[in-house]
């Protein structure tokens, strides 16, 4: 699924959370930052897969105050191949993981405005 924004894509989450296999997101989204947007998700579906591309460094982000823990972080630029071999490899660790049942969560700074 595709969205244009992270509200967005939250509340295409929202929607249907059981639909998705994977959240890709990057960290400077519109509305939503990807990071709160991997922690919404995380809060909902903590087995899902977060894979969060961004252009700063680990570094950076924490001089931001953006803090990117719900996931494996991608730097840019990056290599095709690596964007496969993470994607694949998360999808394999939530296929072994699949089936736990965690307590759900939704952090501050996402709405359930669906529209």
């Amino acid at each position: 699924m595709e969205a244009y924004d992270g509200q967005d894509a939250w509340n295409q989450f929202l929607r249907q959370p059981d639909r998705f296999d994977l959240l890709l997101t990057d960290v400077v989204m519109p509305r939503v930052p990807g990071t709160v947007l991997a922690a919404g998700v995380h809060g909902l579906r903590p087995e899902l897969p977060v894979v969060i591309m961004t252009g700063y460094t680990p570094t950076e982000l924490l001089e931001r105050g953006l803090q990117a823990s719900h996931g494996e972080l991608l730097t840019k630029p990056l290599e095709p191949g690596r964007l496969l071999a993470t994607v694949s490899t998360a999808l394999e660790a939530e296929m072994a993981d699949e089936g736990r049942d965690l307590g759900r969560q939704r952090p501050k700074g996402l709405s359930d405005d669906q529209a």
